[in-house]
């Protein structure tokens, strides 16, 4: 009877972990693309201080053209990818000055977490989230629960 107790116990714990879980994700999901936004942005400083790398500050010019290309990729209007990102560095190179480095992160995912932990675990795009760059732009667009993310670091001259 103790052991049919715990085991029932134990299960109920799993399911409220489980439902509070979904329930967050489910929330977030459907939060708007500022908060969405700026839980990237809080989590990649995080990821970037625990491996000792200074904070990176948003630079609002490069946050537009990133949002510009999640919508284009949430739309259809481009394929998921890094199509465009030379015309995006020309583009950010006009608007804030020459840049010296300049590197992008694009996901697919159902929220912020999802995103960055995707990131993390890519080689490329961890040396991207670990780089050398000092300003960063976020920008996110939604398709039905998925976002679609874009992150593009840069170095200023």
């Amino acid at each position: 009877m103790k052991r049919i107790l715990f085991s029932l116990i134990f299960l109920a714990s799993a399911c409220l972990v489980i439902s509070s879980n979904a329930q967050q994700r489910s929330r977030q999901s459907k939060g708007n693309a500022a908060s969405i936004e700026r839980e990237v942005f809080r989590l990649i400083n995080k990821k970037r201080s625990s491996s000792g790398k200074p904070a990176l500050v948003i630079n609002d010019v490069v946050s537009r053209l990133a949002r510009s290309h999640s919508a284009a990729m949430a739309s259809g209007k481009v394929r998921f990818g890094h199509a465009g990102f030379d015309d995006r560095s020309d583009q950010i190179n006009a608007r804030v000055g020459r840049i010296s480095g300049i590197a992008e992160n694009v996901a697919i995912g159902s929220d912020a977490e999802a995103a960055v932990a995707m990131w993390w675990r890519s080689a490329g795009h961890k040396k991207n989230m670990l780089g050398t760059y000092k300003q960063t732009g976020i920008g996110v667009a939604r398709k039905g629960t998925q976002w679609y993310f874009t992150q593009i670091f840069i170095s200023k001259m």
